[in-house]
């Protein structure tokens, strides 16, 4: 058989067209992946959203706008609120989301679309474009470490998982843009300058990242940067929250306070252990004593503390540990968020975003296979409940008509009432489970 030579530059040319035809199989999949995430949130965004927080979202556009303090309950607006809604009173957040939302209700009325539905649709999109910014982000995040076919896999699951398409596009919360703020700050984690800004973004958006600031602040390489990180995060965090009060001197920094305190230690319906007892006292409509109260709000606290223990266990596994320090640091992320979950009296379905998001780069880049079930199982309970929760998802169409809202009111408030409370207990017995599974096997992790 006769011989053939091959040129160097035939060589060159297969392996170039081989890279270049991977490289487009796989941006195909990226996109495709990527309008299969968009449309599916697209398509619920005008008719979909929460009775109370979507409503609030809806009073607080309008009325920040006129340069009303968000912080005074409002009746509900005009041609836009819900046809039967419930009566939202005043987040429990700081100025700079409700000022984001007048913005959105100004570029509405710009518009002269004079169409609730559409209304709705622009309030969501900040929350879907931070949605699928998260997924690329934790791609990245996922592809640095463990290369790229486990990174499109993590970005498949956020894009199409069921509970992260309810909470931003069905239901309206905004806990994935406080995420985005957190996952661009580990980025730039190493400029304390950068990273803190971030941060401060995130902490002024929705309070709850402000349990990594410990953490982010001491893993820096320098009693300077330490200083320089935490100083210049509280600064920012607080001006964001403040500055508004320089501008509208009719508001009532008070109410703010009031906002803040209440959030802390509040005592409710949650995803935790300690919806057992509260359901245990709406069944048997049990009036808490101020005694009572006075005692769940020290319990309310216990939180704190606990969050500052945790930072420091992970503060020292990080130091000591001979993994790359992204990978540590990420568990360590996620370490404090599986303790703030299990710790707070009331944990809403909505603060399982941020365990998704770090819990995605721990299942792909590091878990064993038990961790992995445990993740699934934290995300799919949570999401279980919150459709019983709210009246097995029907809560989610009354911006469509109120009879949904009646519908809704039947499973609620009607004969079904006891049974659906006794399915949130047993709920959040198992969440409390598979959440103390998982915080155990990220310690033998870290002890390692």
């Amino acid at each position: 058989m006769e011989s053939q030579d091959f040129d160097a530059s035939e060589v060159f040319f297969i392996k170039g067209s081989l890279k270049r035809k991977f490289t487009l199989r796989a941006r195909t999949k990226v996109l495709l992946l990527l309008v299969a995430g968009i449309s599916v949130r697209e398509i619920f965004a005008p008719f979909t959203g929460h009775p109370y927080d979507f409503e609030l979202w809806v009073r607080l556009g309008y009325y920040v706008s006129k340069g009303l303090d968000p912080y005074v309950q409002r009746p509900p607006v005009p041609n836009l609120s819900f046809p039967v809604s419930d009566n939202p009173t005043w987040p429990g957040y700081p100025p700079l989301w409700p000022l984001f939302l007048a913005l959105i209700y100004k570029l509405y009325a710009a518009t002269g679309i004079q169409n609730r539905f559409f209304y709705y649709f622009l309030i969501k999109q900040p929350m879907i474009a931070a949605d699928v910014i998260d997924a690329w982000l934790i791609f990245k995040l996922v592809r640095t470490h463990a290369g790229y076919d486990k990174g499109l896999k993590a970005f498949a699951f956020w894009l199409l998982c069921p509970y992260t398409i309810l909470i931003s596009s069905i239901w309206g919360m905004f806990d994935q843009i406080a995420l985005l703020f957190v996952l661009l700050s580990i980025f730039v984690i190493s400029n304390p300058w950068k990273s803190s800004f971030l941060e401060a973004l995130a902490i002024a958006l929705k309070l709850i990242p402000a349990i990594y600031l410990p953490l982010f602040g001491s893993v820096q390489t320098s009693k300077t940067k330490i200083i320089i990180y935490a100083g210049t995060c509280v600064t920012l965090a607080a001006f964001f929250a403040l500055s508004a009060y320089l501008y509208f001197r009719s508001w009532n920094l008070s109410a703010l306070e009031g906002v803040g305190s209440d959030v802390t230690n509040k005592f409710g319906n949650t995803l935790n252990y300690w919806e057992v007892l509260y359901n245990y006292w709406l069944i048997k409509n049990y009036s808490v004593t101020p005694a009572v109260e006075f005692i769940l709000r020290i319990i309310g606290l216990i939180w704190i503390p606990i969050i500052f223990l945790a930072t420091y266990f992970c503060v020292r596994s990080i130091r000591r540990s001979k993994e790359k320090f992204e990978i540590i640091l990420m568990l360590g992320v996620l370490f404090i968020t599986v303790v703030f979950l299990l710790a707070k009296t009331v944990i809403t379905e909505q603060f399982v975003t941020y365990l998704v998001g770090f819990g995605l780069f721990d299942y792909y880049v590091v878990s064993s296979r038990v961790r992995r079930i445990l993740f699934h199982g934290v995300w799919i309970s949570t999401f279980v409940e919150l459709l019983i929760n709210n009246a097995f998802g029907l809560a989610f169409l009354e911006p469509i008509s109120a009879h949904y809202a009646a519908i809704s009111d039947y499973f609620i408030a009607g004969p079904f009432n006891e049974t659906r409370l006794l399915l949130m207990s047993i709920l959040a017995v198992i969440f409390t489970a598979f959440s103390l599974g998982y915080l155990y096997s990220l310690y033998k992790e870290f002890k390692r």
